[in-house]
């Protein structure tokens, strides 16, 4: 009984250490991108071609199905703000996810490797 017990101590720390890893390797990577390589996620170009998904009606075009220059500069602008918008939000949810592993990650291994720190103590007292 206490092998079992032993080996699912072990595996539930491996397992949080490994959570907090790959939360912390998570934290780094959004707070480099955010502060030191601010331009990694921006999009360079904005080859604009109108394609629309959902209900929602189509932008009217000209009679020839092209748009002018300023729709299509307008219209690479509005793609910009909700790229960015969209970027923001994909970092938030990030940290929520990250800090979230960390919360439950960090107590959980605490507990288990106290456990295992006590039962090593145990086993090493002399009777």
């Amino acid at each position: 009984m206490k092998l079992v017990r032993n080996i699912y101590l072990y595996i539930v720390s491996l397992i949080t250490l490994i959570m907090m890893l790959v939360a912390t390797h998570s934290l780094i990577d959004v707070a480099l991108r955010t502060w030191v390589f601010t331009k990694v996620d921006i999009e360079q170009s904005c080859p604009y071609e109108p394609y629309y998904y959902g209900p929602y009606p189509a932008k009217p075009m000209a009679a020839d199905g092209k748009l002018s220059e300023a729709e299509r500069l307008k219209l690479c602008e509005e793609n910009k703000k909700q790229q960015t918008i969209q970027r923001i939000s994909e970092r938030q949810r990030e940290l929520v996810r990250d800090i979230a592993l960390l919360l439950i990650g960090i107590p959980l291994f605490a507990v288990h490797m106290l456990i295992i720190r006590k039962d090593r103590r145990e086993d090493k007292k002399p009777l």
